[in-house]
């Protein structure tokens, strides 16, 4: 089943926002295949006392495409980003584009 992943990984790519809450923490995340939208929150999560902020993961049942909008924590909205789905995808505050992310190969 194809998925659509999303978000940052800190330390790695330019954060999406600049400021004090870089991981966009928070933010609301909507993704829309076919006649349907699919709404994720930023949240840190992890062990106790602890925590990081990773990729938001999508499943999009059998659409080949998505459409992403991120509603930032202050309320602001992101133009629509046109991505494939089964890839990683990285959304900054204010670029023009979604990047995709390959992890490294061994």
């Amino acid at each position: 089943m194809p998925d659509v992943s999303f978000g940052q990984l800190p330390g790695t790519f330019a954060s999406p926002q600049p400021g004090a809450n870089q991981n966009a923490v928070g933010a609301l995340d909507h993704v829309k295949y076919g006649t349907r939208t699919v709404t994720r929150s930023v949240q840190v999560g992890g062990g106790h006392a602890s925590g990081h902020a990773g990729f938001l993961h999508v499943g999009v049942g059998a659409a080949e495409r998505a459409e992403i909008r991120v509603k930032w924590p202050d309320g602001e909205w992101s133009p629509p980003y046109r991505v494939f789905a089964n890839n990683f995808v990285i959304v900054g505050r204010g670029a023009n584009a979604a990047r995709y992310w390959y992890p490294p190969e061994n």
